[in-house]
């Protein structure tokens, strides 16, 4: 992950940068289930996660850690797109990508 788009751009409380294009694609097409996406790796990493209504979700840290997660009540069927950035600009953060309806899975507990 990583990148240097400014992530506050696109929606408020996001903070961390991000590549010009999603890094992910996933296309759902499932009923509305509740949806955990997470990020596990090094740096401090950030998610933002654009879902099929337009409505962006980001977050920089969760679980107590630097790791972040975007829980997602119903996750609509259709495109969601998913960037992996980093809270420091210059920064590359290797790491997992994981998507579960598994809440009780976390970034420090997968």
């Amino acid at each position: 992950g990583g990148g240097a788009q400014d992530e506050s751009k696109a929606a408020a409380g996001c903070v961390g940068a991000v590549s010009a294009q999603p890094d992910f694609r996933l296309d759902w097409q499932g009923a509305p289930v509740p949806l955990r996406i997470f990020f596990a790796g090094q740096g401090d990493p950030a998610l933002v996660v654009l879902g099929p209504a337009g409505v962006f979700r980001c977050n920089d840290d969760s679980h107590f850690s630097q790791m972040p997660t975007v829980d997602i009540a119903a996750a609509a069927p259709g495109a969601w797109f998913i960037w992996v950035g980093s809270y420091d600009p210059a920064a590359i953060t290797p790491g997992t990508l994981t998507i579960t309806e598994d809440l009780t899975q976390t970034p420090v507990n997968p």
